[in-house]
């Protein structure tokens, strides 16, 4: 069983050595997959609102970011554009970022 839910089974096992490891692993490996599908689910839901809040056309992970590393940078993007604090100059500096942001793709990458 992998991490993300996925069960793996080598093809040269029979059929009752199948059945005895979705038994002994079968709620792990719907909790796994569960958890997999919601934090897919916020990810979603994390690039949408960074494409609407920058006016964005797309936005992608780039080669060699991993999840967490993109769900990271999307969440501070966020949390900067979403601010309402008023120190020196940002909100000049967040409303720069939209305009030249705006209508194009962007993918995150190191």
């Amino acid at each position: 069983m992998l991490p993300d839910g996925q069960l793996r089974v080598d093809c040269g096992l029979g059929l009752e050595e199948v059945v005895d490891l979705l038994r002994g692993g079968g709620m792990d490996l719907v909790r796994r997959a569960a958890g997999r599908k919601r934090a897919q689910h916020e990810q979603a839901a994390l690039v949408e609102r960074v494409s609407d809040l920058l006016g964005l056309r797309s936005l992608s992970c780039g080669i060699g970011v991993s999840e967490g590393e993109y769900v990271a940078t999307l969440s501070a993007i966020r949390d900067f554009v979403d601010s309402e604090e008023k120190g020196p100059g940002l909100p000049e500096k967040r409303a720069r970022l939209r305009r030249s942001l705006k209508g194009l793709p962007v993918m995150v990458g190191r």
